[in-house]
């Protein structure tokens, strides 16, 4: 008798939703277990996958594991899905400087500084690329406002 209540009562347990695995993701991560993070971000992407914050926080994980193309991929999806994530366009950053795509670099200082006048790191990085890539006229503009 006690064997068809744990059957019935499992029964009746609901599946974990979008915001469990999400909550599962956010604890692994903190813990820096980023493999098993990525699994549960990954299951809140199947379940829905308009949800940006589990395509940065996966990106983020991979990132941290070094793993720059899938993070990239993430990163791309998190913009696609909501262009206002403004914490997305630092790590694409980080990884188009990687990749010498200086110009894409300066694509996303662009955002940085739009959705943030008074960033003056992003001003100041952006003036060093543009110096690097010999546009002094545009490098001296973001060195004077910081």
């Amino acid at each position: 008798r006690q064997r068809q209540m744990c059957i019935r009562d499992r029964e009746t347990v609901p599946p974990p939703t979008a915001a469990d695995y999400m909550k599962s993701g956010v604890a692994k991560f903190n813990e820096k277990s980023y493999d098993s993070a990525i699994f549960y971000f990954s299951k809140v992407i199947e379940l829905d996958s308009k949800i940006s914050d589990a395509y940065y926080s996966r990106g983020v994980s991979y990132y941290n594991m070094q793993n720059f193309d899938n993070a990239l991929a993430d990163f791309n999806k998190t913009v696609e899905l909501n262009p206002q994530f403004a914490d997305v366009y630092s790590y694409r950053v980080n990884i188009y400087m990687k990749q010498k795509d200086y110009e894409k670099a300066i694509a996303d200082y662009d955002k940085i500084v739009a959705a943030n006048p008074k960033n003056e790191k992003a001003m100041m990085m952006r003036g060093k690329l543009y110096y690097a890539q010999k546009d002094y006229m545009m490098a001296a503009s973001d060195f004077d406002q910081v």
